[in-house]
């Protein structure tokens, strides 16, 4: 049996929450002889290894420095805000970025995978 091998790196949260359970599925239903190596990474990381050979398939953000890549939209995942219980959000079912004005906001670093 000839397996064919196909290596495909993701952000974290791509590859447990999306990704994983698809390969799973798709390797019981329909192919025993496909292999799937798995690699964890930066976008920057994923999109310079698509475009060296490294990965064959990459999950990550989209990166515009990269316009000789096909980014292909797989799924969209909301941002929550997030409050202590008797914060003066915390009811509130929508907010406006202006509500947000005098608040402290923790975001993703500038080396995060989701960047």
């Amino acid at each position: 049996m000839i397996i064919n091998v196909i290596s495909f790196a993701s952000i974290p949260t791509g590859l447990s929450s999306y990704l994983l359970p698809k390969i799973a599925d798709y390797q019981s239903k329909f192919s025993s002889n496909i292999q799937f190596i798995y690699y964890d990474a930066f976008t920057s990381e994923i999109c310079s290894g698509i475009c060296s050979g490294k990965y064959d398939l990459g999950v990550c953000s989209k990166d515009n420095k990269y316009s000789d890549l096909s980014f292909i939209q797989l799924y969209n995942e909301p941002l929550v805000l997030i409050t202590q219980k008797n914060h003066q959000l915390a009811n509130k079912d929508q907010i406006s970025p202006k509500e947000l004005d005098d608040s402290t906001i923790l975001t993703y670093t500038g080396h995060s995978s989701l960047k």
